[in-house]
């Protein structure tokens, strides 16, 4: 494990964290891609991911994400081209609206 990947996690176990996750889930409720309430596992996302502002607890900066919709958030923005990615999925799903 790198020393950027220890300092996040041991900021991950702070009270200063473990607060501004509470208090931002109380807040938003909702999972923004899915529409669905927010589950007891959900996971404050960093939409920032440049480790200088890791701990920059700016509400705007963070996504309340259910676990599932974090994975897929992480898979296609690594992926090499997500609009394109994007464009697909929505012609896939268009396709299974239209066949079902």
């Amino acid at each position: 494990m790198t020393e950027e990947a220890k300092h996040k996690n041991k900021f991950r176990q702070s009270a200063k964290w473990k607060k501004f996750r509470q208090w931002l889930k109380k807040e938003r409720k909702i999972d923004p891609i899915t529409g669905s309430r927010l589950v007891a596992r959900c996971q404050c996302h960093h939409c920032c991911m440049l480790d200088s502002e890791y701990e920059n607890l700016n509400p705007d900066n963070f996504e309340m994400l259910n676990p599932t919709t974090h994975k897929v958030i992480h898979f296609l923005f690594e992926t090499r081209d997500w609009r394109r990615a994007l464009e697909e999925i929505k012609r896939i799903l268009e396709k299974m609206e239209r066949l079902n």
